[in-house]
């Protein structure tokens, strides 16, 4: 699937720029100190970069970020609440935004434990964000309700498609209610 779905970082910078023009920030996510110094020249057009949930104990590569000064987008699913606290709270640095997520793609209603984001909000220095795979964008909503700042969810153009993510995921009329609704709520 990762070879199926690989993107160049030509193609990569093409999109990025496309979405520049469109007035959106742009973002990039590593898994490995090695890949993110291999592609460090590309790093300055990016807006932010995010450590996948996958990554979250991942100091290293935390530390290289940090030597950008970029905004970092640290997403925490997978991983057991009071582990996720204590890691963030002995996190150096400002420029942290701290996603809550939930690791099961699609994320049934009702599985979301957002109520863990309020924990977020009230234990934490740092900014909170929602990284939403739910099957049901709606649930966005919920979690614009309890304090994040920032939502992470993918745009598709069919969820009906066999894309890793294609299932959790918005297509394009759910996706501006959702960006329309975030726009309104702030």
């Amino acid at each position: 699937e990762i070879k199926r779905v690989h993107l160049s970082f030509e193609l990569i910078e093409k999109l990025r720029k496309h979405a520049f023009k469109l007035g959106l920030k742009v973002g990039i996510s590593f898994f490995k100190v090695k890949d993110f110094k291999k592609n460090k020249k590309y790093i300055k057009n990016f807006d932010f970069l995010k450590i996948p949930s996958s990554e979250f104990y991942n100091i290293k590569l935390i530390n290289e970020y940090k030597k950008t000064g970029k905004k970092i987008f640290i997403s925490t699913g997978g991983n057991e609440g009071k582990k996720i606290l204590s890691f963030i709270n002995n996190l150096n640095g400002q420029n942290f935004v701290i996603f809550h997520c939930i690791s099961n793609y699609p994320t049934l209603t009702g599985f979301q434990q957002l109520n863990f984001i309020k924990q977020l909000v009230s234990k934490t220095k740092f900014q909170i964000g929602y990284s939403s795979h739910d099957k049901d964008w709606e649930i966005n909503l919920l979690a614009m309700n309890n304090g994040i700042k920032f939502i992470e969810r993918h745009l598709t153009i069919n969820k009906n498609e066999n894309g890793l993510d294609d299932s959790s995921s918005s297509e394009e009329k759910n996706f501006s209610k959702l960006c329309f609704f975030a726009n309104m709520y702030d």
